[in-house]
């Protein structure tokens, strides 16, 4: 297929519009680049900067090596992550600019769909930044917020991370767990997860908080693919028999005995689950299924943390109800602030009478 030159007919503004930012991402590439000189050619547009350095491969034939180019491509201009930055070296950056601007902190909450209002009713913070100001990807889901806060929480100094990004948004495995590395570099020794699920179970009604007692994560990735944190070979392989710790959850449910507990299915979305696959979900164990939470899970036990989840039940799953959708999330979310103000307290509590709390890297 020819490219067209640009400015010949309605649609190749745009077309050679995207392809000279594929161009530009691509730069430094070696100048016997094929294909990166074919798509420059035809479209009558330099290569940036061009280099004689590199490993002489085409990009455009091996995708790996420019990975992180196309990840920090983002139109909206919400990543700030530099495209030849590690994970965890972006992630030692954040954790700096959290450290510099708000302080040492041993509590990580990120709240999920929906739980930003939960952010005002915590506490009065101290400080207030935006994701941006350190670093991390803003979220663009309607329901997440885009702050940091610093607020004393059951008396423990808490971070409170206000929405979350996501795989289906095109975000990668690495940049979906960066907020919470960061917040685990940063001192955070615990990490309380926060999400809007949809429930399975009958026992588990709209407006229920539910503990996570174990997850299935069928996201179809895993934040460990990739190098492990430099200087710590042992978090090659993580042990997620205990990931969310039952000595948290105890202490929880003797705080507020009402709450249930149930394993949360972590799916890829966006698109909510048809109702054969809710059915299958039950048959594997899942009493709960969402599109967050699983790998920000493994994400902070493979550096050491304590993890707590929490799910909002917002909606019965396909098959139980006549439709879903987000508002009706949301909706109950907004009805649901009180009472989800009362577990993340308690949650938080746990950290200060934990006997052994495990301790992060960094």
């Amino acid at each position: 297929m020819t490219v067209p030159a640009q400015g010949r007919g309605p649609i190749c503004r745009p077309v050679a519009q995207a392809a000279q930012s594929v161009v530009r991402v691509f730069a430094p590439v070696p100048r016997d680049c094929c294909a990166t000189r074919r798509i420059a050619a035809a479209l009558r547009v330099p290569i940036a900067n061009p280099s004689t350095t590199g490993n002489g491969q085409c990009p455009v034939r091996s995708l790996a090596p420019c990975h992180t180019h196309f990840v920090s491509a983002d139109p909206t201009n919400r990543t700030k992550l530099p495209a030849d930055e590690s994970p965890w070296a972006a992630a030692d950056r954040s954790a700096a600019a959290v450290h510099d601007r708000l302080g040492r902190h041993s509590v990580a909450v990120v709240l999920g769909s929906g739980w930003s209002q939960v952010a005002d009713a915590l506490g009065s913070p101290s400080q207030i930044i935006e994701m941006s100001a350190v670093h991390m990807t803003s979220p663009g889901v309607p329901g997440h917020g885009g702050t940091i806060r610093s607020v004393i929480v059951a008396g423990q100094p808490t971070l409170v991370l206000s929405g979350r990004i996501h795989l289906y948004e095109g975000h990668g495995a690495a940049a979906v767990c960066h907020s919470v590395r960061s917040a685990v570099l940063a001192g955070c020794s615990t990490v309380i997860l926060t999400n809007a699920a949809g429930s399975l179970r009958a026992r588990f009604a709209v407006g229920d908080a539910v503990l996570t007692a174990d997850h299935l994560n069928l996201t179809g990735t895993n934040p460990m693919v990739g190098p492990p944190p430099p200087g710590n070979p042992s978090s090659r392989f993580v042990d997620l028999t205990n990931l969310y710790n039952e000595q948290r959850r105890a202490g929880i449910r003797t705080a507020l005995p009402h709450l249930d507990e149930g394993v949360y299915a972590g799916m890829l979305g966006g698109s909510y689950e048809t109702p054969a696959e809710i059915q299958m979900l039950a048959g594997m164990g899942a009493d709960l299924v969402g599109m967050s939470t699983v790998l920000e899970a493994i994400a902070a036990r493979q550096l050491g943390a304590t993890v707590t989840g929490i799910s909002l039940v917002t909606n019965m799953a396909a098959g139980q109800q006549d439709h879903l959708d987000h508002q009706e999330v949301l909706d109950v979310a907004a009805n649901s602030t009180d009472r989800l103000v009362e577990v993340v307290h308690a949650a938080v509590a746990q950290h200060s009478v934990a006997s052994e709390p495990e301790q992060p890297i960094g």
